[in-house]
């Protein structure tokens, strides 16, 4: 969460002088064309032949056409081309190559690490006789990538020693490819500004690639921190002027072994409905809440009503049935009273992660050890292993049994202790009469467990509920909801910010297994079946075609929504607004032609000349 402040203010930095209302203008950090040039791709293996997509490659073109977009980019593995004695047989890519033109649609040719198994810089001459025959073949294909996430062959080498090896090639293969009046594309790299990205630069690599290229993904976080981020730090390497790229970003949505992503999915409904909060009952969500809690909790069919943290008071506890005041350790403690002021008249709260209250935030956004005994006034306790009194529970540092609440014995996470006593027990030595401390999931050793979730009934001075979990850990998968409305702001934002293409990992599922997370990237389902992020895409590139004028991205820091702005081929003027978390509301200026759209192209109904904005886009075309 720290972070996610800290980039916001790094954003709030570029803002330059040009306002509209309350809207500050935000200079993009690389240049591009005044207009958009078929930013739109996606990727799909659909040159493997004999499995993954090259037997579906006319199901999954028609899918990609669908959405609209302008590239694919693909595996050339030298196995499809070569022979084990080097010779050029291009047969089965001849026919993907008919397929892709007539569904209009370009590939972005991914070249091979190795050629018939040897690595590219070993033999040069081998090497660059395979880029000189594809692109002498395949001449309809402008752009060609060098080789894929080099900065993660670790076992070859360092980062700086990849860099070397790499540009030995991709001097060749500039030579090679600008010859045929091609450009030359940089291997999209996993760490954008690693040790690998940084030696490449250092060492003059940017001289022998036409466009810059990375991969950007987040572990879980908005894409308007991760994205900005990378590019961030690149703005201090490279020339504004210069083509960059993303050739691989996106969310994948299963992690069901994550304890954090269970308690979400599993723990907290069946917790709720212990206490008669139940599916369609409404849960009140703090606006500063992470919007990937939030999102949880509608993908659990809670409706969710975002409030100020100075309402919470005034929550009737009969309509709210639960709170959700923050999503870490922090709070801002000035409002504790409100929120005690909720459990006292029978209020239901949810504390998610870690040691309730251990951080205050200021009013200047400053993060501070909280002076105030706040989990005493909800009758809590949570043993530390450097307290004086943790030595009297008989509890280890690093826990080594689980038990479950037999309630709760489906959990199929293996909760382990990370082993550096981060560990946070909770305990019933502050309950007051007529109050319960129920385990859910306790830890310890063999002889003795206490709580690291649970919930607290109480029937004294308090009436209401609170639901706890001190577990400190992260959530890397999203909703497929949240991933849906990711997607649109990733390319609007990252276009905004200079991006002059963005591939979408990947269209389809890499398979079925629900452990393993690359099998759950995709838009559409392994039997091609779509999803909500394939229609959101689809809505993107219908809003915001190529051809568009580039969008101009601005920001209310009072309101916090983004607005982006854009005039399509048809004339129409776009406007696109979005908030990372909570909700809030937007005047905007209203004609007789205007429409109002979410991200998935359903009309809104416009009351007035007020519109509704949270984390999924709302386009106004006007």
């Amino acid at each position: 969460m720290i972070k996610g402040y800290f980039l916001l203010a790094c954003v709030l930095a570029l803002f330059v002088n040009n306002s509209y209302g309350q809207f500050i203008e935000v200079a993009p950090l690389f240049e591009s064309s005044p207009k958009l040039d078929k930013p739109y791709g996606v990727c799909a293996h659909v040159t493997f032949p004999g499995f993954e997509n090259y037997d579906s490659r006319v199901k999954t073109l028609e899918l990609a056409s669908n959405i609209g977009v302008n590239y694919i980019r693909a595996d050339m593995l030298s196995s499809l081309f070569f022979t084990g004695k080097g010779e050029f047989t291009p047969g089965k890519v001849d026919v993907l190559a008919k397929d892709f033109k007539d569904h209009n649609i370009s590939l972005l040719p991914l070249l091979d690490r190795h050629v018939v198994g040897i690595y590219g810089w070993s033999d040069l001459s081998l090497y660059t006789r395979y880029v000189d025959s594809l692109v002498t073949r395949y001449p309809q294909y402008e752009y060609w990538e060098l080789m894929n996430e080099v900065d993660l062959m670790t076992n070859l080498g360092t980062g700086a020693e990849l860099a070397k090896k790499y540009l030995t090639v991709i001097k060749q293969v500039c030579d090679v490819v600008h010859q045929h009046n091609k450009k030359v594309v940089f291997g999209g790299v996993a760490r954008a500004n690693g040790d690998f990205a940084k030696a490449f630069l250092d060492d003059g690599g940017a001289q022998y690639i036409d466009v810059y290229n990375f991969h950007s993904y987040s572990s879980g976080v908005t894409p308007e921190s991760f994205i900005y981020g990378d590019l961030k730090q690149l703005s201090a390497r490279l020339d504004r002027e210069t083509e960059v790229w993303i050739t691989e970003t996106g969310y994948h949505t299963e992690e069901p072994n994550s304890y954090m992503v269970q308690f979400f999915c599993i723990v907290l409904p069946r917790a709720l409905s212990k206490l008669n909060v139940n599916e369609g009952d409404t849960i009140a969500v703090v606006n500063t809440v992470n919007e990937q809690l939030s999102d949880y909790l509608l993908s659990s069919n809670y409706y969710v009503e975002y409030i100020d943290i100075d309402d919470m008071d005034k929550l009737d506890v009969n309509r709210i049935r639960a709170l959700l005041p923050c999503d870490r350790e922090v709070f801002q403690v000035k409002y504790f009273p409100k929120l005690l002021s909720y459990v006292r008249n029978g209020g239901t709260i949810v504390l998610p992660y870690g040691v309730p209250f251990y951080y205050n935030m200021t009013d200047e956004g400053k993060v501070v050890p909280n002076p105030q005994d706040c989990r005493g006034m909800l009758h809590m306790f949570v043993e530390q292993w450097w307290d004086a009194s943790f030595k009297s529970t008989g509890l280890p540092k690093n826990p080594s049994v689980v038990v479950k609440n037999p309630d709760y014995s489906d959990l199929k996470c293996s909760w382990v202790s990370n082993g550096d006593g981060t560990t946070r027990y909770v305990s019933g030595r502050r309950l007051k009469e007529g109050d319960q401390l129920v385990p859910i999931v306790s830890v310890g050793d063999s002889a003795t467990q206490y709580p690291i979730c649970g919930i607290f009934k109480y029937g004294s001075d308090l009436k209401g509920n609170c639901i706890f979990n001190t577990y400190l850990g992260e959530i890397y998968s999203v909703p497929e909801i949240l991933k849906a409305k990711r997607l649109v702001r990733s390319y609007i934002y990252g276009i905004s910010m200079g991006i002059s293409k963005m591939f979408w990992y990947e269209l389809k599922h890499g398979g079925q297994n629900q452990y393993e997370p690359e099998h759950h990237f995709g838009l559409v389902n392994t039997d091609f079946s779509p999803r909500p992020s394939y229609l959101a895409y689809q809505i993107l590139v219908r809003m915001m075609p190529s051809g568009s004028s580039h969008p101009v991205l601005s920001y209310d820091s009072n309101t916090r929504v983004y607005k982006a702005s854009w005039k399509r081929p048809d004339r129409k003027v776009v406007d696109a607004y979005w908030k990372t978390q909570g909700r809030g509301e937007v005047s905007i200026k209203k004609k007789r032609s205007t429409r109002v759209y979410d991200h998935f192209g359903n009309r809104i109904q416009l009351n007035g000349n007020q519109i509704s904005v949270n984390n999924g886009v709302v386009y106004v075309v006007r």
